[in-house]
């Protein structure tokens, strides 16, 4: 199996985040999404309260108009066409959150499913034996056969301390699994 992270993985949820953030508390960022380096949205936004957080997750339009990393779109759509079984989305959040996403995923790719974990803080409950994971975040992927991270702008806060190989385009990241999946 392919299992594909969906925020700040496929999708880019920083910069669809500062937009509604900017847009209802009028305000300017300080950067642009690619200079976040903290859960917070550090420095590019400042002094945001976990709640605020997750009231912009689960905001009606987050999911609207959602703009992909780059590369995402082709790469995705390519791993799906060649292993059309062996795809599926993984995701974390609350249930508007979940609701919105999995509309999302049926809106852009019909028919691929999506596993949805709520309530736990890391997706170790879906290592398979021969299976890849895509994230943006290495606590998701402790424990993985085969992790891929994925870093997307600079270094993250949350990443900082892993030592396993980090992949900086889609493109990368379908050669490997390609690759991979050639040998399995």
């Amino acid at each position: 199996m392919i299992y594909l992270d969906i925020d700040n993985t496929v999708f880019n949820s920083i910069d669809k985040f500062i937009e509604i953030i900017c847009k209802e508390n009028d305000v300017k960022p300080n950067g642009k999404w690619e200079d976040v380096t903290a859960y917070n949205f550090a420095p590019v936004i400042n002094g945001l309260t976990e709640t605020k957080i997750l009231d912009v997750f689960d905001h009606p339009d987050f999911y609207s108009t959602m703009h992909y990393m780059p590369g995402a779109k082709k790469a995705v759509t390519n791993l799906i066409d060649e292993y059309p079984d062996d795809v599926c989305f993984t995701t974390m959040g609350s249930n508007k959150n979940i609701v919105n996403k999995l509309n999302l995923i049926q809106e852009t790719f019909p028919g691929c499913p999506m596993i949805v974990l709520t309530n736990i803080h890391n997706k170790r409950m879906l290592h398979q034996h021969n299976s890849i994971y895509v994230d943006d975040h290495p606590k998701n992927l402790i424990g993985a056969e085969i992790p891929v991270l994925y870093e997307h702008g600079i270094k993250k806060e949350w990443n900082k301390e892993w030592t396993d190989d980090v992949f900086k385009s889609w493109s990368d990241i379908e050669t490997f699994i390609h690759n991979r999946l050639t040998f399995m």
